[in-house]
């Protein structure tokens, strides 16, 4: 009876796939642009961008206050995630946007599609935080419809 499960050659592709899986997961150890970084900018100057709207709306009172902190958070953790890939500490600078709910959603649709390109155009290994980042974008539409309807 051969009790062989696995053959040579099944053990040896196994082996070929990890190692070229943690290969395509190595990034350099020092901190810096090593990828193609002008689709990180361009979603890292959104979320800044989407992050001064939420904070305007809220020191505005444009109405449902806990979930606009709840959105600006996402945005929070999208630029942290962003700041840390680029090796960026500072924040750039951004003119106060309009605070109204009516701008807020405009830019989120915005900020979705600056999101998804850059999704299509990033390294493999940023395409997954750049494609949830266009999808909570999408998800702030609705949100935001909602409290607008409100």
């Amino acid at each position: 009876m051969n009790r062989r499960v696995f053959g040579r050659r099944v053990v040896l592709m196994a082996g070929m796939s990890a190692a070229a899986l943690s290969v395509a997961g190595c990034v350099p150890a020092t901190r810096g642009r090593f990828v193609a970084s002008h689709t990180l900018d361009s979603a890292l100057a959104s979320a800044e961008r989407m992050y001064a709207g939420y904070a305007a709306a809220i020191e505005a009172g444009s109405g449902g206050t806990a979930t606009l902190e709840m959105v600006r958070d996402n945005h929070t953790a999208h630029i942290e995630a962003l700041r840390r890939i680029l090796g960026r500490d500072e924040p750039e600078s951004v003119e106060t946007p309009d605070a109204s709910l009516d701008a807020l959603i405009e830019a989120e649709k915005e900020a979705a599609e600056i999101a998804a390109d850059a999704c299509v155009g990033a390294a493999p290994q940023y395409a997954v935080l750049l494609g949830e980042i266009a999808a909570s974008r999408n998800c702030h539409v609705a949100v935001l419809r909602e409290i607008h309807k409100g």
